[in-house]
């Protein structure tokens, strides 16, 4: 029951903003859920975005320069709005809410980095400034930092006499928070965020949805069902109810309704899903038809390695699989393995079946062939499960690497895009090192510790060679000398 495409969500696709085209490559689901459509959602003006909770009164000199930045802002002219932002800014370089705004048509042109440097400035003008930690806390989540988002989203309500707050403001906050402590796999805290949403909202369809993704990871089946029929029964438009039937037939699955389950997968297919999410449910009725008549069968093991193993991929035979997928191809080829991706903001993977708890990973990488700007990411995971889920190690071209942890419900980053001198740029050739070991992981870069993290989502699993790339270009990626072997 395996996808060779994961939507990349969280900490992946937006590496940094000098990759930007004038919009995020790879626009993320949680840019809909978190700002509520002011990004993402072409129908929906600046004038509809996040409600705030204070307004600082612009002095007299920088009023009307503010007003002109607003305007472009809702003619959707962010260049000319950032233009005037910043003359506004240049006349009173204290003026918190101008770099506030500044920072909403910067994310707008897929700019998160300035951005996120404009919100800092303004808490460190005004540490206090209760809209420029709720827009920061979502700059956060939107780059997959929700450990960061949720202390932003806690002082945001700490600040607050609910009482004296709009309904809208305090559904952004609640249900910002709450996305956060659910991409961290918070559980109990999400729903207890998302009962609060629902309290004020009670035809809050994302909420319901999310909620059930909730209790759904929290291993509460029936208040999951419960929340998605909820969801189905406020009448969301075609690509909402897709998704939601998507996540519905994904927990009848996990609980064995074959019926139900092919039921919910067809109908979300037949609405329209993304590309990602259409072959992964594709894969899971293609799992669940093989399956119907009898119990669930376990994934199927090849023969165990034993360790330590070598492979030079010289022999075809020796246990990787070879493939042709809608995300790109994964096989041997010359004395290599050779992964390419060839969807934008995709996920391309092979795995040998194999199941290991500790492991060390040590293979020989380049880029044969990909964009001529690098933007791109490879490399290595450890503690593989069905739909792509574990611990991956990256690097990217152009110099950066993260670690990412990637569940059902789509990717933490670990340690974020992270430049590094070690990584050789371009087509040079790469050593990439990944150490699983317990509660520790840790990657190395031709030789030099880059960065070691603790985590405890996965216990074992299999291991891959991975590759995506975040543009329309084609990405190459050969893989050599592989060894594995217990820490």
């Amino acid at each position: 029951m395996k996808s060779h495409m994961h939507l990349n969500l969280f900490g992946i696709a937006s590496k940094s903003e000098k990759h930007s085209t004038g919009k995020l490559a790879a626009l993320p689901i949680v840019v809909i859920l978190l700002l509520a459509g002011a990004c993402s959602n072409p129908e929906v003006g600046p004038s509809d975005k996040v409600e705030t909770f204070v307004t600082v009164k612009p002095s007299d000199q920088v009023d009307d320069i503010m007003l002109l930045g607003d305007r472009h802002e809702e003619e959707r002219n962010y260049e000319l709005a950032i233009d005037a932002y910043s003359e506004a800014i240049a006349a009173d370089p204290e003026f918190v809410e101008a770099y506030v705004a500044r920072a909403f048509s910067y994310l707008q042109l897929g700019q998160i980095n300035a951005a996120m440097s404009d919100l800092n400035h303004a808490l460190t003008v005004d540490p206090d400034y209760t809209d420029a930690h709720l827009f920061r806390g979502m700059v956060h989540s939107l780059d997959g930092n929700f450990e960061e988002a949720v202390q932003d989203f806690d002082k945001v309500l700490a600040g607050l006499d609910e009482s004296t707050v709009g309904d809208l403001a305090l559904v952004n906050v609640y249900f910002s928070r709450g996305s956060a402590y659910f991409f961290t796999s918070e559980y109990e805290k999400a729903i207890a965020d998302f009962d609060r949403v629902i309290e004020i909202d009670p035809d809050y369809i994302e909420a319901y949805a999310i909620r059930g993704n909730s209790y759904d990871n929290n291993g509460d089946f029936q208040a999951a069902v419960a929340d998605y029929a909820r969801a189905l029964s406020l009448n969301p438009n075609s690509s909402q109810r897709a998704l939601v039937l998507f996540d519905l037939g994904q927990a009848y699955a996990r609980n064995g309704n074959i019926e139900l389950a092919t039921a919910n997968l067809e109908e979300a297919l037949e609405l329209g899903l993304h590309p990602a999410a259409a072959d992964e449910a594709e894969a899971i009725l293609e799992f669940l038809a093989q399956a119907e008549g009898s119990e669930l069968p376990e994934v199927g093991l090849a023969p165990a390695w034993e360790l330590p193993y070598f492979d030079n991929f010289s022999d075809p035979a020796s246990g990787w699989e070879v493939g042709e997928y809608v995300g790109g191809t994964v096989g041997y080829e010359g004395g290599v393995y050779v992964v390419t991706a060839t969807v934008i903001g995709s996920q391309m993977w092979a795995i040998p079946n194999q199941s290991f708890q500790d492991v060390e990973i040590t293979v020989q990488t380049r880029e044969a062939s990909g964009p001529t700007n690098n933007n791109n990411a490879y490399g290595v995971a450890c503690r593989v499960g069905p739909g792509l889920m574990g611990y991956f190690f990256m690097i990217s071209g152009d110099g950066l690497f993260f670690i990412s942890r990637i569940e059902e419900v789509g990717a933490s980053a670990l340690v974020p895009w992270t430049e590094s001198d070690s990584i050789r740029k371009g087509n040079d050739i790469n050593s990439i090192r990944a150490v699983c070991n317990g509660e520790e992981l840790s990657l190395f870069i031709n030789g030099e510790l880059a960065a070691s993290v603790q985590d405890t989502a996965f216990k074992s699993g299999d291991i891959a060679l991975s590759a995506i790339t975040f543009e329309d270009d084609v990405i190459e990626i050969h893989f050599d000398d592989f060894e594995l072997k217990q820490p």
